[in-house]
Parts: C-alpha cells; structure tokens; sequence
C-alpha cells in the first residue's frame, strides 16, 4: 500500500468533513425507520416504544459511523464516493419526507 498523495490530502479532509452530516442525515433515516417499523408491528403506546426508539438510536448511529468510517477507507477514489454519498443523501432525506405522507 502506497502511502497518499500530499497533494489530495486537503481535498480528502474536506470531503470527509462534508460527509459528516450525510453520514447523520443517514442515521436520522436508519433511527426512524426502526422506530416507526418496530412501533407499527408492536402498536406502542406510550412508554412502551421506548425499546424501539433505543434500538432504532443505536442501530442508526452504528450504520452512520460505518458509513462515514467506510467512505474514508475510500481514500483518493472521489467519484465512487461522490456516487455513495448521493445515495445516502437520497436515504437520508427520504427520512425527513417519508414519514410527511404515511400517517
């Protein structure tokens, strides 16, 4: 393994720091699908969504700090990074939308 390129060092930095809040936005997405899935299938009241809630929080930290950790070992390969970070922004943003229109 050859070690990086000086000159893309700063391109990289920011590029993993631009990709901090889609790695959130798709956690956000994770969380409230768990929740609202595990919620339907378990008709919450009250406190007793709390589980899913947890479980939601946790599984979607654990998939955005993976995404985020996994876009980084990408290093130097800007385009497919650029193509999974428009996924997960499509991901993350259906989690702002979606639960709009199913009521």
């Amino acid at each position: 393994m050859q070690p990086a390129a000086t000159d893309t060092q700063p391109r990289r930095v920011l590029l993993s720091i631009l990709e901090l809040p889609v790695a959130l936005g798709l956690a956000f997405s994770t969380f409230v699908g768990f929740s609202a899935a595990g919620c339907k299938w378990a008709h919450c009241v009250d406190l007793s969504g709390i589980p899913w809630y947890l479980g939601g929080a946790l599984i979607g930290l654990t998939v955005g700090i993976l995404y985020w950790v996994s876009m980084m070992r990408l290093r130097d390969r800007f385009g497919q990074r650029l193509v999974a970070d428009a996924i997960a922004i499509v991901i993350g943003v259906s989690g702002y939308v979606v639960p709009q229109f199913i009521r």
